[in-house]
């Protein structure tokens, strides 16, 4: 079985989860999420969700500690590196993943994610955006932390709008 097999039975449901794998670099700004993701509880959309941060690398320190600080530590979960197996576990349970970097090659959490039927918001910048439209299961913000904010928003209203099959069905990478 090849890896990405595991990735292809996502399961049914709505679990008012966001997902983000990626390492945890101030060139991908992780950052970027937990600021927008906390403001969104701040202002008093969508309590109840969770945000689930999947990597490791120097900013996981600062994230971690952010968490404690603002006690968010039932809000958004910070795990480490973990295997396909582990990352498969985490993810068939989100309902839709962010990342805050440009996405140039489709990267492997596009793929894991497209694999699932998992909704997506990716910045505008990305070259994704040039060969999947914003509504096809993939969302596109300007880059900003406020446009993160809405895009979070939003998604948390509208994914489970998008049909699962069709996400499938786009090929990245």
């Amino acid at each position: 079985m090849k890896d990405y097999e595991i990735f292809k039975q996502k399961l049914d449901g709505h679990f008012k989860t966001v997902g983000y794998i990626n390492p945890l670099t101030k060139e991908n700004d992780p950052m970027q999420l937990v600021r927008a993701f906390h403001q969104m509880l701040k202002n008093g959309h969508h309590n109840g969700w969770v945000l689930k941060i999947i990597g490791f690398g120097e900013e996981y320190t600062t994230i971690q500690e952010y968490i404690i600080a603002n006690q968010l530590q039932k809000q958004i979960l910070l795990y480490g590196p973990l295997s396909d197996k582990e990352i498969y576990d985490v993810i068939k349970r989100v309902d839709f993943m962010v990342c805050t970097r440009p996405v140039d090659d489709g990267g492997d959490m596009c793929r894991k994610t497209g694999y699932l039927g998992t909704p997506m918001i990716l910045p505008m910048d990305s070259l994704l955006q040039k060969v999947i439209k914003d509504g096809s299961g993939y969302h596109y913000y300007d880059g900003s932390d406020e446009g993160l904010l809405d895009s979070l928003i939003y998604m948390c209203e509208h994914c489970m709008d998008y049909d699962v099959e069709q996400i499938r069905g786009i090929r990245i990478g």
